[in-house]
């Protein structure tokens, strides 16, 4: 399913790139302290973003020692390996490094109010399942017991730290640092599809900073923890079917991806067809059935020892106890779809800067633009195809359904289809980015920015 005619990253190009990414978070620290410093009252960045700061300062003294180490052992022995880390190592290292020091800059380190993820991490370490329903943000009540709203996976993730903090684990933090590893594994991913260095620093940079990725991840509620870890597992499922493509792991993944989202369930079947294009072996689908029943077995137990059922009825008892079917109508397509493609931000001439965020949320058109690019690839082919379906697939359930949300910077009830839609851009791509596509990534960038600033400086239009 690569690309034809693509040769992979060079380890130079990428190590240089490497360095261009640390220094990125390292300019981004500067200006943050700069500005903090000297405002009023004075302050400092806050500790993740000066622990990514020291981490890049790190980052490029063992490159530049590990760079020149190896030309050296290539001059004595006539070949090179390189220090520390492989040079993808190093890219994944730096993307990270660079995203954290924007996220945390960017967001702060505030812990949530919506929380929920946390009180139910806490619930579970005490043996059961309710949580406290004055404590609660997002619940339901059943049988006299209070049940969080949201997919428990991203609360099992949280136990660890809730050992150790209780109620007072920073989700916040938490959030922080998986949405920059999500765009840690998006580089990865295109690594994987043996696309150019220079459409990765493309595509990465969108991704991470041209999508409403960047406000999911540093807003820190329950909602945008549940989308970002479910997108991290997800981008782990495909790099894995670009890599060595082994069953069992893509089918752990993406049925951890829809334990964390539930509308990332009916792209299982994709996934086995993605994985037979690559393995052509019908014999090794058979080890994809161990994951995919590991996920069932647990979002069946979850919901029997809840409800007393095998599905999941936290939004049917959320709407009033309206069934299920009521909530996913043909009805709503046309709003949603209005949402997704056409909301605009609002307008007041007499009101700097003229142009203002809306609660409802801009349309992808008015703030990604370059999602455009997932039309390129030829549809054709098999894979296009199939990653194609799994991303209406991932789409389909916030189509139809009876609420799209409130506040949002993005259609955010969207993000899991956005790992399939990058790549489906990647497959599109020549060898360098033309014009065309610099335009739009860096019209999505220049949006998504001042969307990110507007909001933490002035709020939402009012």
């Amino acid at each position: 399913m690569n690309a034809q005619g693509r040769n992979p990253s060079d380890p130079e190009s990428i190590l240089k790139v490497s360095l261009g990414f640390l220094f990125i978070a390292i300019g981004v620290f500067v200006a943050d302290f700069c500005y903090l410093f000297f405002s009023k009252p004075r302050g400092f960045p806050n500790p993740v973003a000066s622990l990514g700061f020291a981490a890049a300062i790190a980052g490029i003294i063992a490159l530049r020692a590990g760079r020149k180490s190896q030309v050296s052992d290539q001059d004595a022995a006539g070949s090179a390996h390189t220090r520390l880390f492989s040079p993808e190592g190093w890219g994944i290292f730096a993307v990270f490094v660079a995203f954290l020091v924007l996220y945390a800059v960017s967001g702060g380190i505030e812990i949530s109010a919506n929380n929920i993820h946390v009180l139910q991490a806490v619930a579970f370490l005490r043996g059961q399942f309710q949580i406290d329903p004055d404590a609660a943000g997002e619940n339901v009540i059943f049988g006299g017991l209070s049940y969080q709203l949201h997919p428990a996976f991203p609360a099992v993730l949280l136990m660890p730290f809730a050992a150790i903090w209780g109620e007072d684990t920073n989700q916040t933090i938490f959030a922080l640092i998986i949405g920059a590893l999500d765009v840690a594994l998006a580089w990865r991913l295109l690594g994987r599809m043996k696309v150019s260095t220079n459409i990765r620093v493309w595509l990465t940079l969108f991704f991470g900073a041209g999508t409403t990725i960047w406000w999911e991840t540093i807003n820190g509620g329950s909602w945008d923890m549940t989308r970002i870890i479910a997108i991290g597992f997800t981008l782990g499922a495909l790099g894995e079917i670009f890599g060595r493509s082994r069953p069992v792991i893509v089918s752990l993944l993406a049925g951890l991806a829809a334990l964390a989202r539930s509308d990332l369930a009916p792209e299982l079947p994709i996934y086995l067809a993605l994985v037979y294009t690559q393995r052509r072996n019908w014999v090794d689908l058979l080890w994809m059935l161990p994951g995919f029943a590991f996920a069932a077995a647990i979002y069946i137990a979850m919901n029997e020892v809840r409800f007393g059922g095998w599905y999941d009825m936290t939004w049917s008892i959320a709407a009033g106890g309206q069934p299920t079917s009521q909530l996913f109508q043909l009805y709503y397509l046309p709003r949603n779809l209005f949402a997704l493609f056409f909301r605009a931000p609002g307008l007041d001439a007499g009101r700097f800067p003229i142009l203002h965020p809306i609660e409802a949320g801009q349309a992808i058109t008015f703030l990604s633009p370059a999602f455009l690019l997932a039309l390129k690839p030829d549809f054709r082919k098999t894979a296009p195809l199939l990653i194609l379906i799994a991303a209406l697939l991932a789409a389909a359930p916030s189509l139809f359904f009876i609420y799209d949300g409130v506040p949002q910077v993005g259609a955010r009830h969207f993000v899991p289809t956005f790992p399939f839609l990058l790549v489906l851009m990647a497959m599109g791509m020549p060898r360098r980015a033309d014009q065309f596509t610099k335009i739009l990534i860096t019209a999505s960038l220049a949006l998504v920015t001042f969307t990110v600033w507007h909001v933490q400086v002035w709020g939402f239009a009012g």
